[in-house]
């Protein structure tokens, strides 16, 4: 019995403890459980996991291959721009390291319920809206007119611990394609092929997170991108298919300031500054108006006071370039001073040390040349002839410049090489080389930089500064050491063409003009005593009115497509008289293909310098006809305001314009020295390039923008200016040069045969004589074979397209030539003379001219056979 109570006692004690165990662990459980409920969201995103967080402006943090925002609520419409640029790739023919490639976006952060939304402020193309009418009704109705898009959405994740931050995710957008940060940009592979499409297919599975960067105004996060893409010609041959890339990208976010830290300043078009555009809709005037801002750095004297009284004065900010660390060593010193080159024109208007140069930091943890926010002059590996500025941004509310970058590719060298040969060997030693002198390299280096860096300072293209110089002072050494070769580096120019042999100690290549130290004056001396943009402007445009009617200080603009009619504001020509320049540099070439196998003999052993040399001759020489033929049925154009002395329009003179007929034929028929044996044979075969030339002036199937038998131009700049020249008389010159030798009763040339043959041809077909009618209009596009600056990467038609919406600010207008050009009188009257003269000298000349009349007069023969009765 009382072993048995024992054991009760005993079962009785262990079934207490397992009771008092049992709701000790269940008062655990509890415990432990409202512990987890008190674990905020924020705390959850994190909690036992490895995170990477930077901590800057945004807080980022980086865990489990994903991204997360943490971005302060006061920073809530505040606005950003977001570039993205190149930092390692797999082929760079398909976009370079360290290309922007698109220009940033423009964005604000909104909170929308649990969304934030990502708004775009502004995008490139589209105008901003604004008034300077006081009413409150224009003003709402302009907002609710023009409201920023919403382009993404992220759920809010979570806020920090005092609410004073959201948080997102951010890894879809940033480990993702978005068409305005594609590593697919500029590159050789789309262009080697005549500007083939990529066509491509992002790879999520193959693209991750790779590193991030957080600073006091601006992150960066790198993204690793896998994509297989097609490179397709024309839009359907396939060149390849399903090709890998793989490229880092750097995403910059920067923090904009909340009001513009510039006064912006009101563009001009008498002068070449790049412009950003706004809408203004007023009620000052009758309709609205777009309002232009020079774009331009923010550049202030550091003391005010001082620089007042004349004194050179360091800028707040200066601009500074950082040159890429991988640059040929021998390379680096031109390009520096190709930028410092422009701090004389700074000195000019007072600032010391605007401009610099440096070389990538290695001390900076914050440098990154990958970061928008760092301006950089970066060396591309690659055979593609060129050099080029990076997309940058402009605030469009000031005009203010935020980021600058150049990219200079390997084959620059090449370029230089090419234009050093086919423009001045005639007259440098130096020039008659498969390779360049560093020195002679460099020089022409730095001539291309201190072009390119005068467009990352705002200034456009001026194609007026090389028809300021007298054409004859062009071979004089005083003369060109004191003014150069162009009044403006921004004029597109080569080296001196026309020097001549004899001529000693000239210069060669391009240096800072008059005109460029005129365009930084306007763009960046400050007005103190101004208080609005319209008083700044009164200044301002005073200086340029003050400057009107000197060459030297002259504009033109860039003339795309439809605008080539002043022929004042070409690409690379030389001089202000281009039937002078054309004949020097024609003579030059002469020289060229007489010397190029005693220069080059010992280099060359296997021609293929001398065959690319020889392509270059030929377009060279096609540029000199071209900027001759241009005079013909064109205008002067300028920029003018009330009171200035040039007008708006000026017509060609006519002795000008007939004298350019008479060259260009002369030319045309005495070009067999293109064709010299002792040089060609030696070459891959071709046909005849003098030939070639010949008929894109004479036959209308082959021509693009030279067409000696449109009268349209013609027609245009008569009725403009009735004293100018004719049709009639431009007809009747063309009549007698084509056959004069026929009238002189002499043997013809191949290439007279085929002028006359042609001549007939192209007559008869537009008159319409025998019933049949051809018609191949007229064309006006650009021609990279008609170009003297040997161009082989033209800008394709869309851009140049899209750059007309810049209208006078830095492009010519289209000009729709609707001129009534009812000439067809005039040929038939010129045709009725030639079929009498043909008869009359049907018996001249030798054998080979005498069966070419009877060709003629059987064209003739069966042009009239048809012609109905009256």
């Amino acid at each position: 019995m009382k072993r048995g109570f024992i054991l009760f006692m005993i079962v009785l004690g262990l079934a207490a403890f397992m009771d008092v165990s049992a709701a000790g662990k269940k008062d655990k459980k509890k415990v432990q459980a409202e512990k987890t409920e008190k674990l905020s969201k924020y705390d959850k995103l994190f909690k036992n996991k490895k995170v990477d967080t930077k901590k800057g402006f945004l807080t980022l943090h980086m865990v489990d291959g994903k991204i997360y925002f943490e971005m302060p609520v006061a920073l809530l419409g505040r606005e950003f721009l977001l570039g993205s640029k190149i930092v390692e790739t797999s082929d760079m023919g398909s976009g370079i390291v360290g290309l922007m490639g698109s220009a940033p976006k423009h964005f604000t952060f909104m909170l929308q319920d649990s969304m934030l939304m990502m708004r775009e402020v502004s995008r490139n193309g589209q105008v901003p809206l604004y008034s300077d009418s006081k009413e409150d009704g224009v003003q709402e109705a302009i907002r609710i007119n023009s409201i920023h898009p919403i382009i993404k959405s992220f759920p809010v994740m979570a806020y920090n611990a005092d609410s004073t931050a959201v948080v997102f995710d951010m890894t879809d957008f940033l480990v993702g394609h978005d068409e305005d940060m594609t590593p697919f940009c500029y590159g050789k592979r789309a262009q080697e092929y005549g500007r083939a499409g990529q066509y491509v297919n992002f790879k999520k599975e193959l693209s991750y997170l790779v590193s991030t960067k957080a600073f006091d105004d601006n992150v960066s996060i790198v993204s690793c991108l896998g994509y297989w893409f097609d490179l397709v010609l024309g839009g359907q041959y396939v060149i390849s298919k399903d090709e890998p890339l793989t490229a880092k990208v750097n995403r910059t976010f920067m923090l904009l300031p909340e009001e513009p830290a510039m006064r912006p300043r009101l563009a001009d078009p008498r002068i070449g500054i790049a412009t950003s555009v706004r809408e203004n809709i007023t009620t000052k005037v009758d309709r609205s108006v777009e309002t232009h801002y020079m774009e331009r750095w923010n550049l202030q004297p550091s003391d005010v006071e001082a620089y007042k009284q004349g004194k050179l004065t360091e800028p707040t900010q200066p601009i500074v370039f950082y040159l890429d660390s991988n640059f040929p060593r021998v390379w680096r010193t031109y390009i520096a001073e190709g930028v410092c080159d422009w701090n004389k024109a700074f000195e000019a208007i007072g600032f010391k040390n605007a401009i610099q140069v440096k070389e990538y930091p290695t001390d900076d943890a914050e440098f990154d040349p990958d970061n928008m926010k760092y301006n950089t002059i970066r060396y591309v590996p690659s055979g593609v002839v060129t050099m080029m500025k990076d997309a940058s941004w402009v605030d469009p509310r000031s005009g203010e410049i935020k980021n600058a970058s150049l990219f200079l590719f390997h084959d620059l060298l090449k370029w230089n090489n090419i234009q050093r040969f086919v423009q001045t060997s005639q007259v440098d030693e130096g020039a008659r080389h498969l390779k360049l002198s560093d020195e002679l390299q460099g020089e022409s280096i730095r001539a291309a930089v201190r072009h390119e860096i005068g467009h990352a300072l705002g200034l456009t293209n001026n194609m007026a500064g090389s028809a300021a110089i007298p054409t004859d002072s062009l071979r004089s050494a005083s003369f060109t050491r004191e003014y150069g070769i162009t009044a403006s580096v921004m004029d597109n120019v080569g080296f001196n063409y026309v020097a001549q042999p004899e001529d000693k100690g000239v210069a060669l290549d391009p240096k800072l003009g008059t005109y460029d130290y005129y365009a930084i004056k306007v763009a960046y001396q400050p007005v103190f005593e101004a208080a609005t943009p319209e008083e700044e402007y009164k200044v301002v445009s005073g200086w340029i009115s003050e400057k009107a009617g000197d060459p030297m200080y002259r504009f033109a603009p860039e003339q795309y497509l439809l605008t080539t009619f002043d022929p004042s504001g070409l690409a690379y020509d030389l001089g202000d008289d281009a039937i002078k320049a054309s004949g020097y540099g024609i003579k030059n070439l002469q020289y060229i293909m007489e010397h190029m196998d005693e220069w080059m003999d010992g280099e060359d052993v296997d021609f293929s310098y001398r065959n690319d040399m020889y392509r270059f001759i030929v377009a060279q020489l096609k540029g000199y006809l071209f900027n001759v033929y241009r005079n013909i049925g064109s205008f002067y154009l300028n920029e003018a305001f009330v009171g200035d002395p040039n007008p708006v329009l000026t017509v060609v003179p006519k002795d000008i314009q007939r004298a350019s007929l008479k060259f260009v034929i002369a030319q045309l028929k005495d070009l067999d020295w293109l064709d010299k044996e002792e040089v060609i044979k030696n070459l891959s075969f071709n046909g005849s390039q003098a030939m070639k030339i010949l008929r894109s002036y004479v036959v209308k199937e082959k021509n693009v923008i030279t067409d000696l038998y449109q009268t349209k131009r013609i027609s245009l700049t008569y009725h403009r200016d009735p004293q100018s020249y004719s049709p009639k008389e431009y007809i009747e010159d063309l009549y007698e040069l084509v056959f004069k030798p026929t009238m002189e009763g002499r043997a013809l040339t191949d290439a007279e045969r085929v002028m006359q043959a042609e001549f007939i041809s192209n007559v008869r077909n537009d008159v319409d004589i025998n019933g049949r009618t051809r018609w191949y209009g007229q064309y006006y596009l650009q021609d990279r074979d008609v170009n003297a600056g040997l161009d082989e990467n033209p800008e394709d038609e869309e851009e140049a397209a899209a750059t007309l919406e810049n209208r006078i600010f830095g492009h010519r207008w289209v000009v729709e030539n609707i001129a009534a050009d009812n000439q067809k009188h005039l040929w038939y009257s010129v045709y009725d003379k030639i079929k009498e003269l043909i008869k009359k000298q049907r018996l001249t000349g030798d054998a080979a001219t005498r069966a070419h009349y009877d060709y003629l007069l059987f064209l003739m023969a069966r042009s009239w056979k048809d012609v109905p009765k009256i």
